[in-house]
């Protein structure tokens, strides 16, 4: 996955808000009601799809 709107929209986000506090940019990641009724990241406009968001993020697989 390339950014945090793919991870969303593709139902893998468990709304752990891992994302959120990475991102490297004032306000580049936003939060809104997610399809499950939890909250999930939401790109700004600041965000340069960088990827260190997902770093952390257990919905993203990590190569072994």
């Amino acid at each position: 996955m390339a950014n945090v709107d793919e991870i969303v929209n593709n139902l893998k986000c468990i709304g752990c808000m891992a994302c959120i506090s990475l991102c490297k940019y004032d306000n580049g990641l936003e939060t809104k009601e997610g399809k499950f009724g939890f909250p999930v990241p939401i790109k700004d406009k600041n965000c340069d799809n960088c990827g260190t968001c997902l770093s952390e993020c257990p919905s993203v697989e990590k190569d072994e």
